[in-house]
């Protein structure tokens, strides 16, 4: 299964899926041994409805975990991400992707995996306000994977079933050049 972050209908850019395996789960974040509190992570997203580019693509910006521990996911179901997060965040990829130095040279091929999605801004209650902390809740790539797992196969009737076609587009509101 892919799934794919969506462009303006008139983009003419080669788009691609991105399989379901670049969903990090517990094994793949023990085996690369890259992730944990104070890791950088890379966030998409489309802060107050802007795109970075007039075909839609989303604006990329970093943070760093915030939170322990990671392990195990499932139960773990978030993480806290250290970035400023608007509204047009919501559902934006965080993923790993970073050279990896072990012994003072580069590994060859370096691991790149989706950690999650951005759910919201994490606040702060107090008694008498709401503080703004600039940290994101983020879903676990596994609790994601766990639901698209629940789904039937798009090739079956049961998944065609009362169907309707939904074209995904970016925040309302973004100003066309």
């Amino acid at each position: 299964m892919y799934v794919r972050w969506p462009l303006t209908a008139d983009a003419t850019v080669d788009t691609t899926f991105v399989p379901t395996t670049f969903l990090a789960d517990d094994e793949s974040l023990r085996k690369f041994n890259v992730v944990g509190p104070g890791v950088e992570l890379k966030v998409l997203g489309f802060p107050l409805g802007n795109p970075s580019n007039e075909i839609g693509f989303p604006i990329l910006r970093t943070g760093v975990i915030a939170s322990y521990p990671l392990l195990p996911t499932l139960s773990n179901r978030t993480f806290l991400l250290d970035f400023r997060v608007f509204q047009g965040n919501s559902g934006g990829p965080v993923y790993f992707s970073q050279p990896v130095i072990h012994g003072g040279s580069y590994m060859c091929c370096p691991p790149q995996f989706v950690m999650g999605l951005v759910s919201q801004e994490a606040l702060l209650s107090q008694p008498y306000a709401q503080l703004q902390l600039q940290l994101g809740q983020i879903i676990h790539a596994s609790v994601i994977k766990a639901t698209i797992d629940l789904l039937p196969a798009p090739e079956t009737n049961e998944a065609n079933e009362g169907a309707a076609l939904v074209e995904l587009s970016p925040a309302q509101g973004i100003q066309q050049p």
